[in-house]
C-alpha cells in the first residue's frame, strides 16, 4: 500500500510537472505573439507617418514651386515696366499675386498665360493660403521708402563717389611714391 502511494504521488508530480511545462510553453508562446502583433502595429503606423510626411513634402514643394513661379513671373513684368516696378514689387509683396497694373501689360500677361499654361497650374492649388505661412513682414523699411531716401539724397549731391577698391590703394599710392626704389 505505501509503494502504491509512492507510484501515485510520482505520477502525480509528473502530471504536474508536464502541466507546469506546458503552462510555459504557452505563456511564451502568447509572448511572441503578442511581441510580433506590437511589431507589425508599429511597422504599420511608421509607414503611415511616412505617407504622411511624403505627402506633406510633396504639398510643401508644389506650394513653393508655385510661389516661385509667380515671382520669377512677376520680376520678368517688373524687368519689362521699370516705370511700375516698384509698385508691382510691393504689391506682390503685400497680395503674393503679381499684378501687372496698366492695360497693355494685362494683354501681354494673358497672351502669355494662354500660350505658357501656367495659369492653370497656378489655379489649380488655388486653395492654398501662402500669405499667412510666410510669417511677419520684415521691419526693414520698405523699397518705396529707401528709394525715396536715395531720390532725396541724389537730388541735393550727397557723397557719391566711384567704387575704389581697397586693392588698389596700393597702386595708387605706389604712383604717388617715387618711381626708382634703391636698395
Amino acid at each position: 500500500m505505501l509503494q502504491r502511494e509512492k507510484k501515485t504521488l510520482r505520477t502525480s508530480m509528473k502530471l504536474e510537472n508536464v502541466n507546469r511545462v506546458k503552462r510555459i510553453q504557452e505563456y511564451k508562446r502568447l509572448e511572441t505573439l503578442r511581441r510580433i502583433h506590437e511589431g507589425d502595429k508599429r511597422i504599420s503606423e511608421m509607414m503611415e507617418r511616412k505617407t504622411d510626411i511624403v505627402e506633406t513634402r510633396k504639398k510643401n514643394a508644389l506650394q513653393v514651386k508655385i510661389q516661385k513661379d509667380m515671382l520669377m513671373h512677376m520680376m520678368d513684368e517688373a524687368k519689362t515696366n521699370g516705370t511700375k516696378a516698384t509698385k508691382m514689387i510691393k504689391e506682390f509683396l503685400e497680395t503674393g499675386e503679381g499684378g501687372g497694373g496698366g492695360g497693355g501689360g494685362s494683354k501681354k500677361k494673358s497672351k502669355k498665360k494662354a500660350i505658357t499654361g501656367g495659369a492653370s497650374r497656378s489655379q489649380s492649388a488655388g486653395a492654398l493660403d501662402t500669405t499667412n505661412q510666410l510669417g511677419p513682414k520684415p521691419s526693414a523699411p520698405s523699397l518705396e521708402k529707401r528709394l525715396e531716401a536715395q531720390a532725396g539724397a541724389g537730388e541735393t549731391g550727397g557723397d557719391v563717389r566711384p567704387y575704389v577698391s581697397p586693392y588698389e590703394t596700393g597702386e595708387m599710392a605706389a604712383e604717388e611714391a617715387p618711381a626708382t626704389v634703391t636698395f
